[in-house]
This record gives C-alpha cells, sequence and structure tokens, in this order.
C-alpha cells in the first residue's frame, strides 16, 4: 500500500530534491473540494511523522487507529469477548506496515 503513496508523488520528491532552496506552495482548485467546504490555504506546515497506511485511512497515531480498528471489529462481531477482542486488535495492527513520510498539514481561515 505503501508504493501507491510514493509512486504518486514521485515528481515532487524530485522537485523539492533538485530546488532545496525553494519555498513550498500549496494551491488548491475549487474543484479540490465540495463547494460548501471550500478551504482557502493560509499557512502549512511540515513535519517528519512515522504514519501507517491502512485500509480504515492514513494514521500518525497508533491509539487512533487502534481505536478505529476495534470500532471496526466491534461492530462486525458486536458479541466478541474483550479477550478475543483484543487478540483481534493485536493481530490487525501487526498487519500495518508503519514508515516515516513527510507530512504537510494544510491550515485554512
Amino acid at each position: 500500500m505503501i508504493s501507491k503513496f510514493l509512486d504518486q508523488y514521485k515528481e515532487l520528491r524530485e522537485i523539492v530534491a533538485e530546488n532545496p532552496e525553494l519555498p513550498i506552495m500549496f494551491m488548491a482548485s475549487e474543484d479540490c473540494s465540495n463547494p460548501d467546504y471550500c478551504y482557502v490555504i493560509t499557512q502549512a506546515k511540515a513535519k517528519i511523522e512515522t504514519v501507517a497506511f491502512a485500509e480504515e485511512g492514513i494514521y500518525t497515531d497508533e491509539d487512533e487507529l487502534r481505536y478505529e480498528i476495534e470500532a471496526g471489529i466491534a461492530s462486525d462481531n458486536p458479541e466478541i469477548s474483550e479477550e478475543d477482542l483484543d487478540k483481534e486488535i493485536q493481530m490487525e495492527m501487526n498487519t500495518i506496515e508503519w514508515t516515516k513520510a513527510i507530512v504537510i498539514y494544510i491550515e485554512s481561515y
């Protein structure tokens, strides 16, 4: 799953590596969001984070991912015991790959 994201941003990584002195600016067209929730990008912060690419989404917080996995398992198996739930969560957590990434947090008005 990680390779999909690496390939998607290959050109961006190359441009940044070749031009480290240039600022990085993000511009989003109106087509990028729901008109009811348009954003004007006012600031972007970049951090190196350890991230997980999971079916549920992309996570930087292990506890948040664990919570989402727990909710999904409990929803699918409402009568599961606490012990079995913990085992299922741990098995799922063990399949998820974590990697370092440059994460860009975009803030709006």
